[in-house]
């Protein structure tokens, strides 16, 4: 593998590589589309969330693709949630329960991305992080969505850096 020396990233197993391998364009296109989302809803977003952050987010929350709802399906019907989004009272897609907590559910990565981009650009939650220019900044100001922010905070960067996931950024 030639990205795989290329970059280092010795200290991934090949599965863990392989879910990096494909979530890192898949960060690159949510991070372009909420730029041009927040936009559109008249954030002036300097960059949209940045791919970085976007990559630790989906490795974290969905243990680099191990996690029940982050698989292609779950209890044999789609799931594909990356980045374990719950379903709130309004959500009209499908949806699973997990430990007592409804998630959202997606037919394929495609759709999850076209959501997840909507999610961070249209809700009030995340508008902070889209305006902020720089990426400790958007990774301050998204922490503060988490119910931990001080850990989430920590293990956030700690793969952003120990991944070298900045490279991906689209600035």
């Amino acid at each position: 593998m030639l990205i795989k020396s290329l970059y280092g990233r010795e200290e991934l197993t090949e599965q863990e590589f392989q879910f990096l391998y494909k979530i890192v364009p898949l960060a690159r296109l949510v991070q372009s589309w909420t730029k041009l989302k927040a936009d559109f809803a008249g954030v002036r977003s300097p960059a949209g969330v940045y791919a970085s952050l976007l990559a630790a987010e989906m490795l974290l929350q969905s243990d680099y693709g191990r996690h029940p709802l982050a698989q292609d399906s779950y209890n044999r019907k789609y799931s594909n949630n990356l980045a374990l989004i719950p379903a709130h009272k309004y959500w009209k897609g499908k949806g699973h329960e997990f430990e007592g907590v409804k998630y959202r559910a997606y037919k394929d990565w495609r759709d999850f991305a076209v959501d997840y981009s909507d999610f961070l650009s249209f809700s009030n939650e995340y508008v902070q992080v889209l305006k902020a220019p720089l990426l400790l900044e958007q990774v301050d100001k998204f922490s503060l969505t988490k119910p931990n922010p001080i850990e989430y905070n920590r293990e956030v960067i700690s793969i952003i850096t120990l991944l070298g996931l900045e490279e991906f950024d689209n600035n």
